[in-house]
């Protein structure tokens, strides 16, 4: 009696609590993953809309509030971060010419996904 997991999930139905693993590509889908919330549609500055998982858990009593937002651009916060590790403007423009850090302000230095 060779059965898939996902043949075994279905004849379990609600009397065995399982699931089979799927793919990272088959949650997207999965009736159960949508039902809950878990995925979200983003809007992205150069890659356009996307869906991405939203919160990867949830409390039975809170519903929270959902701070989601998109992946940032490449570079997007290299120049604060910089700054909060103590380099100043003269180093950080220094790197950028060097090649050596990729900023949001110089996108010519991007890479196109």
């Amino acid at each position: 009696m060779a059965k898939t997991a996902l043949q075994w999930e279905e004849s379990f139905g609600s009397a065995v609590p399982c699931s089979a693993v799927r793919s990272i590509e088959a949650m997207f889908d999965d009736p159960q993953v949508l039902a809950q919330g878990y995925i979200r549609e983003f809007q992205h500055p150069r890659l356009g809309r996307y869906r991405a998982l939203e919160r990867p858990f949830k409390f039975g009593r809170t519903e929270g509030t959902s701070k989601s937002i998109p992946a940032p651009i490449l570079g997007q916060h290299t120049e604060q971060i910089l700054k909060q590790l103590g380099y100043d403007e003269q180093e950080i423009k220094a790197a950028k010419q060097n090649g050596a850090i990729i900023g949001a302000s110089n996108p010519e230095t991007r890479s196109t996904p």
